[in-house]
């Protein structure tokens, strides 16, 4: 393929990813889990960036630990959070201008794939398919969109790094300017921690596998410590700042987090082969033999690569795995000088999904990071079936083919471009219509958040005691109820209490 042939076919890829993440984002009104509370948060720091809240004010008691109800909010990262509240703070405060940021890092992620690619293996071909399908990916795409759990969060994460991974295989190819290439790979792995957390420091064992062996034991450290300090720079000062000014929340935060290590949480304890099982439906349902051929593909190129000939075990097992069969699903051509390039893939693959299986709470978008990795493997599988596999055509073809239209099914499904929308529409149409006078309180909604993002009210779930209803009219708060039909007789007939009525069919959030 010509130079312009692909350049062009990734214009056309780039700009199907981007009209897929576009219509999703388009969702009329924010999604339950976890993109309402994340865009509450964000509207909050359009005034206060440094300070996230959920409950811009806080009349009533609340428990921090809490991170569905509480005041300051560090239950996520804030990078995703100011990317959110600025663009708001540009174009207004409605879902698509709180999703941009999210559509367009999520596009700019198949970009970083392509390129870490054509680093790795300097084929187009590869890096078309594993380009195309990122583009495609429903799960991909449902985050950016916020339509599936960890949303906009996981988002960010792919994105910055999978642009540290990308920045330090350039740093490999570069004769010059590693330094400089080392510091950038670090801004964005301290990026990524302010993103989601400590994953992020899966660039170290890339470095790793990149330098080991090329380098001097001195320029070995020195780029950890470059990488290091990059990344420090960037991600301490925000927790330094949060735990000197929350430092309540901020250690509750923390040892949540230690928590999903150890309890299945909210309801997502899993089993330890949890991720194994998904990557069928979140990345390819033919990802298993592809997994297997490329480990084995692996291992047979450790054998051939200079380290291993020196040693006896290894040129033993060498000659053990050779002969026409092999040759055939392992091509020598395939073996010689690619060892490097293949552990870089498995470690970016193997490490995280080693974690995530031992860790108790577990969630499909934990691993999106990964996905990267798993793509560009694909498309050396295809590229194998392609240009090594020429004696059978048709089943070459057929399976070629099926791999295709099984992430395009996935894409498809998750898409959903026939779904309706009217039920949301009406929903935020007689929500958006409400109007409250400034220090406005309203209990008994099964959807505060949704209230307070679209309304001027502090919104809340339940009726709080005669005591506490006194307290909030003495400090000058109107009171607002929404009746369920099961309202107390003195609620429903207090003269200073007033009762809104939400039409039966209407259903503003999933409760």
């Amino acid at each position: 393929m010509t130079k312009e042939k692909s350049t062009y076919a990734l214009f056309l890829i780039l700009l199907t990813g981007l009209g897929l993440r576009i219509y999703c984002a388009l969702d009329p009104m924010l999604h339950p889990w976890d993109e309402r509370y994340h865009a509450l948060v964000a509207k909050n720091m359009m005034e206060h960036p440094l300070e996230p809240r959920l409950y811009a004010e806080t009349p009533l008691p609340y428990n921090y630990q809490n991170w569905t109800s509480n005041g300051i909010w560090l239950h996520k990262q804030p990078l995703p959070l100011w990317a959110m509240a600025l663009s708001m703070k540009l174009f207004g405060v409605h879902e698509f201008a709180l999703r941009l940021p999210s559509v367009l890092l999520s596009t700019l992620s198949i970009l970083l794939t392509f390129g870490m690619a054509m680093l790795l293996f300097g084929k187009t071909g590869i890096a078309l398919t594993a380009a195309f399908l990122q583009a495609v990916n429903g799960l991909a795409i449902e985050l950016a969109a916020g339509r599936a759990a960890t949303d906009h969060i996981d988002t960010f994460f792919l994105f910055f790094v999978e642009l540290s991974a990308f920045l330090l295989l350039v740093q490999f190819k570069k004769s010059q300017h590693t330094r400089r290439f080392l510091l950038l790979a670090g801004v964005a792995c301290g990026l990524a921690i302010l993103s989601k957390w400590l994953q992020a420091l899966i660039a170290f064992p890339l470095l790793a596998v990149i330098d080991t062996g090329r380098k001097t034991k001195r320029q070995w450290l020195s780029g950890f410590l470059l990488l290091g300090l990059a990344t420090l720079a960037v991600a301490l000062p925000w927790q330094a700042y949060a735990y000197l000014h929350f430092p309540r929340e901020y250690a509750w935060e923390m040892h949540f987090n230690n928590l999903h290590l150890t309890q299945g949480l909210e309801g997502h304890g899993q089993a330890w082969w949890y991720f194994i099982d998904h990557l069928r439906m979140n990345v390819n349902e033919l990802i298993y033999p592809i997994l297997l051929w490329f480990f084995g593909l692996s291992f047979l190129a450790l054998l051939h690569s200079r380290p291993a000939q020196d040693l006896r075990i290894f040129t033993a097992l060498k000659a053990r795995f050779s002969g026409k069969k092999r040759e055939a699903l392992f091509p020598p051509h395939r073996l010689k000088g690619s060892a490097r390039a293949y552990f870089f893939l498995l470690t970016y693959m193997l490490l995280p999904l080693i974690f995530f299986s031992f860790a108790k709470t577990k969630m499909q978008g934990y691993l999106l990071f990964t996905f990267p990795a798993y793509f560009i493997t694909t498309g050396l599988f295809i590229n194998y079936l392609w240009r090594d596999f020429s004696r059978f055509r048709k089943w070459r073809t057929g399976l070629i083919a099926l791999i295709f239209l099984l992430a395009l099914r996935y894409g498809f499904e998750r898409v959903s471009p026939f779904s309706s929308h009217e039920a949301q529409k009406q929903a935020k149409t007689w929500l958006t219509q409400k109007k409250f006078p400034p220090k406005s309180v309203l209990c008994n909604t099964p959807c505060p958040i949704e209230w307070m993002f679209y309304t001027h009210c502090t919104a809340y779930a339940y009726i709080p005691s005669r005591a506490l209803l006194d307290s909030l009219r003495k400090e000058g708060y109107h009171i607002f109820v929404l009746d369920d039909g099961k309202l107390p007789h003195e609620i429903a007939e207090d003269p200073k209490i007033t009762i809104l009525r939400q039409p039966r069919n209407l259903r503003i959030c999933k409760e």
